[in-house]
């Protein structure tokens, strides 16, 4: 496979940097999760934009017929300048022109504060809920923690008004293979469910993650859907409901679809050690927090240590500090994997620096 995508890359070598995407990856991404969900049918997936919004993702997104969770109004926009029909939005606020977008169903909208919710006087919206539990890689960035600016506060949301509510949503984590969390979140959204008798959809936001390292593991998308299923299961015997189950992944959809490509532009020796500078920089690739899959496009049969430094006058811009990796010539190719979420959507002009150039190959091997 590796030998046939460096064909695919090197038809746009002139083009570097730029961000590359399978986009069969993309539709085999989304056909995990509906695999796993496939044994209960009221199962709505969202796929959340601010993971990545190129053009060349939307288009997977619109030939897989799913919907798109959005947090701004420049991605609202963006969704529906792409016709896309499912639309729901989340944000810390909620503008006026969306809240007037709900009252034409022109757009599902969950409130961050009760506040908000009230004055709306909307019927048939959801609420986010903090149920108080979460995970990061960083404790004081939990989602969900008790601190969270994310949601209402679930032992609060016990004892307010939320009878115009159909919809609870949760954002606990990023990036978390913790299944245990996502459940006891959606055991304290179906606490808030059950007291309100007109909440017909429980969504559990995204957070799945995938193996970024190069050691890590696949998230079980099959057990987290089990787990989840044979809860609202439970509940709905109990309470005579058929709820709604979403889901708004964007890491877990797009991630292992994206890789970043740049090229060697000089070779130095420094005080006896190698460096191969190259034109990309980890300006670009802000959504991982660590560099570790990293291939190349090169004749090199043999190996030295170096170091792989961006183009930036930063000494953090640094890919590989001192390593074992291929004898490079100049004009030889960088390949980062794992680059396809909030690497595109975070990336800066530092140096005022172009956006990378971005290209969408089916896989034809």
């Amino acid at each position: 496979m590796f030998k046939e995508l460096s064909k695919i890359i090197l038809n746009h070598k002139k083009h570097t940097p730029f961000y590359i995407y399978d986009q069969d990856v993309i539709s085999k991404q989304i056909k995990k999760i509906r695999s796993a969900f496939s044994d209960y049918q009221n199962f709505e997936l969202l796929y959340a934009i601010k993971a990545n919004y190129s053009d060349i993702v939307l288009e997977e997104i619109k030939k897989a017929k799913i919907g798109i969770a959005v947090s701004s109004l420049g991605e609202l926009k963006k969704v529906r300048k792409n016709k896309i029909k499912i639309i729901s939005y989340t944000a810390p606020f909620i503008p006026k022109e969306v809240v007037q977008m709900a009252r034409k169903n022109k757009v599902e909208i969950n409130f961050n504060n009760y506040s908000e919710l009230v004055d709306s006087h909307l019927d048939n919206v959801g609420a986010r809920i903090n149920p108080e539990v979460g995970w990061s890689y960083f404790k004081d960035y939990q989602a969900g923690s008790r601190s969270s600016q994310f949601g209402i506060p679930y032992k609060e949301a016990l004892k307010m008004n939320l009878s115009q509510v159909s919809r609870l949503h949760m954002h606990t984590s990023s990036d978390s293979y913790q299944i245990d969390v996502f459940i006891e979140g959606l055991k304290r959204l179906l606490l808030v469910a059950e007291k309100f008798p007109r909440i017909t959809t429980i969504n559990l936001g995204g957070g799945m993650a995938v193996p970024i390292g190069k050691n890590g593991k696949e998230f079980d998308v099959r057990l987290y859907a089990r787990k989840i299923i044979a809860l609202i299961r439970e509940f709905n015997k109990r309470n005579g409901r058929n709820l709604k189950i979403q889901i708004e992944p964007g890491n877990y959809i797009v991630r292992p679809a994206g890789y970043y490509i740049s090229k060697v532009m000089a070779v130095e020796k420094k005080n006896g050690k190698i460096f191969y500078f190259i034109d990309g920089t980890k300006h670009h690739l802000k959504g991982l927090a660590n560099v570790e899959k990293i291939d190349f496009v090169t004749r090199a049969s043999k190996e030295t240590k170096a170091s792989i430094i961006g183009c930036t006058c930063q000494r953090s811009d640094v890919f590989i500090d001192y390593a074992k990796i291929p004898i490079l010539n100049i004009g030889d190719l960088v390949i980062v994997s794992m680059a396809g979420a909030y690497c595109l959507v975070q990336s800066d002009n530092f140096h005022l620096l172009d956006k990378p150039k971005e290209f969408g190959f089916v896989e034809p091997f």
